[in-house]
């Protein structure tokens, strides 16, 4: 039964990952006339996210206690590891806006640069702030 579940959780996770990158992005592409970056909810908990995924696992496949008893452990050892990849997945999203701010920049007139320059500002911080981690000094 273990091998059978575990393509199910490599799917899950990689979905949600997918998902998340590309909400954040999406967003980031379709809201032109905003200058504020994409606001970023604090870091989900590992124990939120478990609790959540196993929640919609079980009600997707109909899961049976026993089946949630088994596989319950399966969440619990992924969620700290999901949740880790969807932070490193949002910051480099943040780090490659900031390389399309410089790519852009020499193709606005000068209201716009100070636009994109109030942007990155928000955006800068807003990587300090959420992403202090996977910073290097």
């Amino acid at each position: 039964m273990k091998t059978i579940l575990s393509p199910y959780w490599k799917i899950i996770g990689a979905l949600l990952v997918i998902f998340v990158s590309g909400s954040t992005l999406g967003y980031f592409a379709g809201s032109g006339s905003s200058d504020v970056p994409a606001p970023i909810e604090e870091r989900v908990s590992p124990q939120t996210w478990e609790e959540k995924a196993l929640a919609s696992f079980r009600d997707s496949m109909e899961l049976t206690q026993e089946q949630i008893a088994a596989i319950s452990p399966i969440f619990n050892r992924a969620s700290t590891e999901v949740i880790d990849r969807r932070d490193e997945a949002l910051f480099e999203i943040y780090q490659r806006m900031l390389v399309l701010h410089d790519e852009v920049h020499e193709y606005l007139d000068p209201e716009q640069q100070k636009k994109l320059a109030k942007s990155r500002e928000k955006m800068q911080l807003t990587i300090r702030k959420r992403f202090p981690s996977f910073l290097t000094e």
